[in-house]
């Protein structure tokens, strides 16, 4: 069951951390970021979709529309894009990472970041154009 999630640096997100429940409600004024959380996830979520290896029309990497229209306005040059999610269920524990950030050459790269139990971790990501997540 997915246990918290982190956005950082998107849209009016600087740093937000949800815990999840079974039942979580998102209540609050208007413009008070409820739709910009769901929004962040479905984004990131978005961006996996693309990277599905297998099939042509989502094997794209990330580019300038999918960072500079989603940043946080007040974020410095050097601080990323990113979400993290928390997984646990009986047998143990899974944290996912996703961060988009721009490189020294001004482009957009990824990196992703699996920890399976604190014991294996798995990363991957690029920072060139012509390779892909």
């Amino acid at each position: 069951m997915f246990k918290q999630i982190t956005l950082k640096n998107y849209r009016t997100h600087k740093s937000t951390t949800i815990d999840i429940h079974p039942v979580t409600l998102l209540i609050g004024n208007n413009n008070s970021g409820k739709t910009n959380l769901l929004a962040g996830i479905q984004h990131f979520a978005s961006l996996l979709r693309r990277s599905h290896p297998q099939h042509p029309k989502f094997n794209q990497p990330v580019s300038a529309e999918d960072y500079y229209p989603h940043r946080y306005r007040l974020a410095g040059d050097d601080e990323s894009l990113s979400i993290s999610i928390v997984w646990e269920n009986h047998e143990g524990k899974i944290v996912y990472d996703l961060v988009l950030y721009e490189n020294e050459e001004m482009i957009i790269s990824c990196r992703e970041k699996i920890q399976i139990d604190a014991s294996k971790t798995v990363s991957s990501g690029y920072d060139r154009v012509e390779l892909r997540i």
